[in-house]
């Protein structure tokens, strides 16, 4: 009878069918689903490539790689896994490369006087010092007659 009672919360043996329920969520990236794909397999210790590249390609997003592998069906897994992990080397060398991951964060903002000068600009120390004389226009000058 005590067994009975936790035998609803027994781990269930994994079947071939959960390669199907594994998917590449969108805010995911490839090299983590290759990795969740992965295991799953380990666990099921199945041996049909077929539908191991199969189960792979239908998990995948809508993305211009999952279109090429679809084009170019794989026959064997390890060939799916080859060409994933040159797409993996190539988004991080591109990252890498465009300093994508820095932009994400947000600039700290300058403050007037930590900011550096322009070529054309003047500090607001300089413009109250008694040597600066603005420019004056000849209708704010007084009129004399010479």
């Amino acid at each position: 009878m005590f067994r009975e009672q936790f035998s609803a919360n027994k781990v269930k043996p994994p079947k071939l069918y959960d390669l199907f329920s594994v998917r590449q969520r969108e805010e995911k990236t490839l090299k983590n689903y290759l990795n969740r794909f992965c295991a799953v397999t380990i666990r099921l210790q199945t041996h049909d490539e077929e539908m191991m590249v199969v189960a792979f390609v239908r998990g995948m997003t809508g993305r211009p790689f999952s279109d090429s592998l679809v084009r170019n069906l794989a026959e064997t897994f390890s060939e799916v896994r080859e060409r994933v992990v040159a797409h993996i080397e190539v988004e991080e060398a591109m990252l890498r490369k465009n300093g994508s991951s820095r932009s994400k964060q947000p600039r700290p903002r300058e403050s007037n006087q930590d900011r550096f000068l322009r070529v054309n600009e003047t500090s607001v120390e300089k413009r109250t010092d008694s040597r600066y004389v603005p420019y004056v226009t000849r209708r704010d000058e007084p009129k004399t007659k010479s």
